[in-house]
């Protein structure tokens, strides 16, 4: 220990701050679990024919696809495995992957198609490596009758049996609820597992699924608590959460399920019970669908409610960028290769009250202000000028967030593929997802060694006296930065362990999330269909055939099915495969105070103008854009409810007869409305001389229950009608004197 204060000391920082990186240095130092990969045991072959096989993949495939065997001839060959593939041994898995393998399908399987082309192993086919080995004409044999063997015993050995029906599940979950307290009830939500369980995961699988699911949620929390699992039964069928426990309100959980294809209500189940207990008509979705979309954007940033700038982001933290860099109060590390860029980088330590925020300044090239090397100081116009970067930063309970930024500090979904890549995975960098990926245990410490401090000082006559003196303040030796990472590692990895999760964990040589993820975005075969449709795999043909879906089934029993075509099927299906029918969420709306907070104050204008430039807007239609009912549509337009029915943009100097209806009429390009169609409005207004924000709330959410229309009233407030290809009409009744009312959003969604 008191070595390590020496470092520190030596290293020209003294402040407490430091001292505590290096005690949490030895932390980390003296427990190798926080700082090193699980290692995960190879597939035991039980016969001679997986072993040939596992011996033909170990010669010819392994060195790019295997985790923890990345070699060639003794020696270090990749440093990740390639396309985000390593698990080529585990022979349990890949014959379950309807990705490479297509049980009794040799020719569309894409593994043994691939190799029969020649177009694996990709380094021999397509890096010109012919030196490298590749599977001959015997191999291609054995690895045929392998495939075909497959097709005899898997639907044997495993089968979904119907056991993931949607009215299963929702029975479960049911009784779960109704034994929480009854206070509890409300907030309390569910991710389910169970097709995931039928479609035969190994248990090595679900485990990473359950765990992956778990720092998901911790990833998207406003808790300083974390959230630990809880499941509903022994089998791990589900996991329940409650809203609070996250920090969320119910508008986090509607984003969540914006989109989701596999709403569907179950007849003769607790389904309505269920509902009403929570207030919510999808109280559960599927882990799968919810890893693949909560770990991106648009939804990522939206539940994390991350901002369109980054100095809006700075705002939000509490963080001044600029302030720091100036008074010295930052740690920097600069070199010119490094695992995501081909171009020089630089990264960037701040402390914010959660712990620590990390920035980078990434570079489409080297030359001129692009370069490191000879503008070491910056951003600035006489300085080094990036083209964007990636941020990451501590959320309350430890857990980590990102955020990816252009030149300008736009908000960017992914990073430009000449400025940043995903090398794991073979694609852009996308915010979430490709981040948890490569900081799946937390900073990385490999790599990070500055080479600006040596190269600045060593080039004496290049840079004045003042740029050195500056980049020696910025660029701290490497003892120090060392320690502030595996302080940052370790209150990331601490975060992990309290929530149950192996910060080494990963499954094919994939962090885990991005495991869960790409699980779902592969494509089906009949196994899997079976299972999320939740039949037995033996019925599925028939009922497929039945129901109009001879395309599916054709691509079921031939080859496999593409994600985003099931999705559509899912809910044109469902309804007659099995006795469930399919539903749209509703989507989410964004509470008006954040995005009208200071609109109230921009209608003073209005307020002081004559009468004469009131506007009428009486009946008048609104037509809502081009774009699909998939799509929030905002109406952005303020009304005020004056006397004898009238709809003003400002209220009348002296009002008289206020009390009136202000009647908003909203057409749409889609020509019909069918049963079950569902929408959502949401208001909130503005006292106009107190200048705050008085209310919010949502104020109706109607379905049609018939044919043709839908009528009610939301609150005592507001009523809603709804006519089939006419307009929609919202009546304001009852409302106060000198209130405005902005109309946010006017939202529906079709049935399938």
């Amino acid at each position: 220990m008191t070595e390590l204060r020496s470092i520190l000391l030596s290293a020209g920082r003294t402040s407490p701050f430091a001292v505590t990186a290096g005690l949490l240095f030895v932390v980390a130092m003296t427990n190798p679990a926080l700082s090193q990969a699980t290692a995960e045991a190879i597939y035991q072959p039980k016969d001679e024919l997986e072993q040939a096989v596992q011996g033909i993949l170990s010669k010819n495939c392994a060195r790019c696809h295997q985790a923890g065997k990345l070699e060639y001839e003794g020696k270090p060959y990749r440093e990740t495995p390639a396309k985000g593939f390593g698990d080529v041994l585990q022979l349990d898995r890949l014959a379950l992957n309807p990705k490479f393998i297509k049980p009794g399908n040799p020719a569309g399987s894409e593994l043994f198609s691939k190799i029969v082309n020649r177009k694996m192993p990709d380094d021999v086919y397509t890096d010109g490596k012919f030196d490298m080995p590749s599977p001959s004409d015997d191999d291609v044999k054995v690895l045929e009758k392998w495939i075909n063997r497959l097709g005899e015993t898997l639907v044997a050995s495993c089968s979904p049996t119907g056991e993931s029906s949607l009215r299963t599940i929702t029975d479960k979950i049911a009784d779960d609820l109704f034994k929480q307290p009854e206070e509890r009830r409300l907030g309390t939500r569910y991710l389910t597992f169970v097709n995931l369980i039928e479609s035969c995961a190994t248990s090595k699988e679900m485990e990473a699924y359950r765990q992956a699911t778990v720092k998901l949620l911790n990833s998207l929390s406003f808790s300083p608590d974390v959230l630990t699992a809880q499941f509903i039964d022994a089998q791990g069928s589900a996991l329940r959460f409650h809203l609070d426990d996250l920090g969320w309100s119910s508008y986090q959980w509607d984003l969540a399920h914006e989109g989701y294809p596999y709403a569907a209500e179950p007849s003769d189940s607790k389904w309505d019970a269920l509902a009403e207990a929570t207030d919510d008509d999808l109280p559960f979705l599927r882990a799968d669908w919810f890893a693949y979309t909560a770990a991106r954007p648009p939804t990522y940033n939206r539940i994390l409610d991350l901002p369109d700038t980054f100095g809006e982001l700075e705002g939000l933290l509490g963080l001044n960028v600029a302030q720091n860099i100036a008074s010295n109060r930052v740690s920097r590390a600069g070199f010119q290769i490094s695992g995501v860029s081909d171009n020089n980088r630089l990264i960037e330590r701040h402390t914010i009250n959660t712990g620590a925020f990390w920035t980078s300044y990434d570079f489409a090239g080297n030359q001129e202000h692009r370069s490191l090397f000879k503008f070491p100081l910056g951003p600035s116009a006489d300085g080094f000028a990036h083209d964007g970067g990636e941020s990451i930063y501590n959320l309350p309970n430890g857990f980590q967030a990102y955020y990816l930024s252009n030149a300008s500090g736009q908000s960017i979904p992914e990073g430009p593929i000449n400025i940043v890549k995903d090398r794991e995975r073979g694609e852009p960098v996308t915010n979430g997802i490709s981040c948890m990926g490569c900081h799946s245990e937390g900073i990385k410490n490999a790599g990070a060694i500055d080479q600006l401090r040596s190269h600045v000082n060593s080039n004496k006559n290049d840079f004045p006296i003042e740029v050195r003196q500056q980049v020696s303040a910025l660029y701290p030796k490497k003892e120090y930065m060392d320690a502030l990472i595996a302080q940052d590692r370790e209150r990331f990895q601490s975060a992990l362990t309290r929530a149950g999760i192996d910060p080494g964990f990963k499954l094919g040589g994939s962090e885990i999330i991005n495991a869960l993820s790409d699980r779902y975005r592969r494509n089906l075969d009949l196994r899997t269909a079976a299972a999320e449709f939740g039949v037995a795999i033996e019925e599925l043909p028939l009922l497929l055939v039945g129901a109009g879906g001879q395309s599916l089934h054709s691509q079921l029993l031939t080859a496999s099915a593409p994600r985003d075509q099931f999705e559509i099927d899912f809910s044109s299906l469902i309804a007659r495969i099995s006795d469930a029918e399919a539903f749209y969420p509703l989507f989410a709306l964004r509470p008006l105070w954040k995005d009208y907070h200071n609109y109230c104050e921009d209608l003073v204008d209005l307020i002081n103008r004559p009468f004469s430039e009131h506007r009428y807007l009486g009946d008048q239609s609104i037509t809502i854009g081009s774009s699909p009912p998939s799509e929030q549509t905002l109406i952005d337009r303020e009304l005020f409810v004056g006397g004898s029915g009238q709809c003003l943009v400002a209220p009348q100097r002296t009002p008289s007869e206020m009390f009136g209806e202000c009647r908003l009429s909203a057409k749409t390009e889609k020509a019909a409305r069918e049963v079950r169609d569902r929408m959502q409005f949401e208001v909130a207004s503005c006292l106009l001389f107190g200048l705050d924000p008085l209310s919010l709330k949502v104020i109706g959410e109607k379905q049609v229950n018939e044919s043709r229309d839908v009528d009610g009233d939301a609150d005592e407030i507001f009523s809603v009608r709804q006519y089939i290809g006419k307009n929609i009409v919202v009546s304001l009744r009852t409302v106060k004197v000198g209130e405005i009312i902005y109309y946010n959003a006017l939202q529906w969604q079709q049935k399938p």
